[in-house]
């Protein structure tokens, strides 16, 4: 089972008054559950309520991915062993979606530099310029 906080545990990781914490159940959303009349708080839901609820985000390079949140986005060249790997996010992951953006090789490295996707997927072809096996010029 995850861990369950307190209200006064909560209260002290958000650094407010328990009092506060009521309002923040009512009027914010804070994810709690009643049991035997006392409020528990699931500790991982109070962290991802906290990160959505975050409004200053530090700037990323050019970035619009933030990590966290459900979402794991690809980008690049696609392929069997890709597919597979998506897949078995899924079965390992329920509640969270894996998209891929098929831009080929080049496309998902520019995607990733700029802070666009999580992981970029390239194909890298043997025997292209400056590679050992490219035959030596005449």
């Amino acid at each position: 089972m995850k861990q369950l906080l307190s209200t006064r545990e909560v209260a002290k990781v958000l650094g407010v008054n328990e009092k506060m914490v009521y309002s923040l159940i009512t009027e914010k959303g804070l994810p709690a559950t009643k049991v035997t009349g006392k409020w528990l708080f699931p500790a991982h839901l109070v962290e991802q309520w906290l990160e959505n609820n975050t409004v200053n985000h530090p700037e990323r390079a050019g970035g619009a991915v933030q990590p966290g949140g459900g979402v794991l986005v690809l980008a690049g060249s696609n392929d069997l062993l890709l597919d597979k790997a998506m897949g078995l996010f899924a079965d390992l992951n329920p509640g969270h979606i894996a998209a891929f953006a098929n831009l080929g090789s080049l496309g998902g490295l520019r995607a990733m530099r700029e802070g666009l996707c999580h992981m970029a997927a390239s194909h890298l072809m043997e025997g292209g310029p400056g590679h050992a096996a490219e035959p030596a010029a005449p």
